[in-house]
C-alpha cells in the first residue's frame, strides 16, 4: 500500500517532485524523508505531513513558484500544469 500524506499526496510524488525542484531528499529517523537546502532547516515528509500548508511554504522561501503551481506538480506527480 502506498503511503500517502494527510492531504493524500504519494510520499513517492512528494520526493519526486521535491528532487526536480533541486531539493536533497535524506532519509530521516523519525520521519520517512527530510528535504534539506542549504541554509534552510530541513523540511519533514511524513504521512502526517500536509504538502500544502508545510512542503509548499519551505519550497516557496527558497524558489519563486506560485504555491498553487506547486501544490498541481504535487497532486500530479510531475511538473506540469493541469
Amino acid at each position: 500500500m502506498t503511503k500517502k500524506t494527510r492531504d493524500g499526496i504519494s510520499l513517492e510524488k512528494v520526493v519526486k517532485i521535491a528532487r526536480q525542484l533541486g531539493f536533497l531528499v535524506k532519509e530521516g529517523t523519525k520521519h520517512p524523508y527530510l528535504l534539506v537546502s542549504e541554509g534552510m532547516i530541513p523540511c519533514p515528509v511524513a504521512t502526517s505531513t500536509d504538502v500544502r500548508r508545510m512542503v509548499v511554504p519551505w519550497i516557496r522561501k527558497s524558489l519563486d513558484y506560485d504555491a498553487k503551481t506547486l501544490y498541481s506538480y504535487f497532486k500530479l506527480g510531475e511538473m506540469r500544469h493541469e
